[in-house]
């Protein structure tokens, strides 16, 4: 009897959880099409195809949902960048990859009611952008450490953390300025091959 009982529990644990992630892809795409003020939670609750009370069995309150929201998206983007990092491939294809991964996904989808969720995000969920931005940068240093081109940055008084720090600049400042994201990926390649080149060949 006891073992049924958690059979049941752990069933509908797993049925919340599901619901939970469908409610958070849903409110990603709300979010990143209408921003956060133009946002509201029936906005939320019809992109994901429930009721307005069935979102509030999950989420109690509208900052609630876009701060689980964040965290939700950044998780999704770190893994795939930490993915694209591990591939196997060059260490530009690699870092490429990994930059357009964590920025790059959902440029050009919304209004220009989504000019706000940049500071929407710093306001309310501000630390957690910045463990998510250490993180995603701990990656980069990681996969630069481990590179070919080590020797050649040494050579030239400069860290993997240098490195890491300023391709984060660069992604960071050329998502701002690209309406879609071929833009966002072909810019961003262009840097990356100025940054980075240089110091493969010097290996050579």
């Amino acid at each position: 009897m006891i073992k049924s009982v958690n059979l049941v529990i752990y069933r509908t644990a797993l049925m919340s959880e599901a619901r939970r992630t469908h409610i958070l892809n849903a409110s990603v795409i709300a979010f990143s099409h209408h921003g956060y003020r133009k946002t509201s939670l029936e906005d939320v609750a019809k992109e994901a195809g429930i009721s307005r009370q069935g979102l509030y069995l999950h989420f109690s309150s509208k900052d609630e949902l876009f701060s689980a929201t964040i965290d939700y998206a950044l998780s999704m983007q770190l893994e795939a960048a930490e993915k694209a990092l591990s591939n196997g491939s060059s260490i530009l294809s690699s870092l490429l990859k990994a930059c357009d991964e964590w920025a790059g996904r959902h440029i050009g989808q919304g209004t220009s009611d989504a000019d706000d969720l940049a500071a929407s995000s710093t306001a309310i969920s501000g630390d957690l952008m910045k463990q998510f931005t250490a993180r995603f940068e701990a990656l980069l240093t990681s996969a630069i450490s481990s590179s070919t081109m080590m020797a050649s940055l040494k050579n030239n008084g400069l860290t993997a953390c240098d490195v890491a720090k300023t391709i984060y600049l660069l992604t960071a400042g050329i998502k701002t300025t690209s309406r879609t994201r071929e833009e966002f990926r072909q810019s961003l390649a262009s840097a990356l091959s100025v940054l980075i080149a240089p110091h493969l060949k010097e290996r050579k």
